[in-house]
């Protein structure tokens, strides 16, 4: 999940999860969000 205020989620233009495969499960992965300032 991301966590923004209205403001903030009227201008996000795309998101990007990052995840990378592996042995071991994990709720963590580093996501990329391209806003329209």
């Amino acid at each position: 999940y991301l966590l923004c205020n209205p403001a903030a989620a009227a201008r996000i233009k795309s998101v990007d999860i990052i995840r990378q495969a592996g042995l071991e499960v994990s709720d963590h992965a580093p996501a990329i969000v391209d806003l329209d300032l």
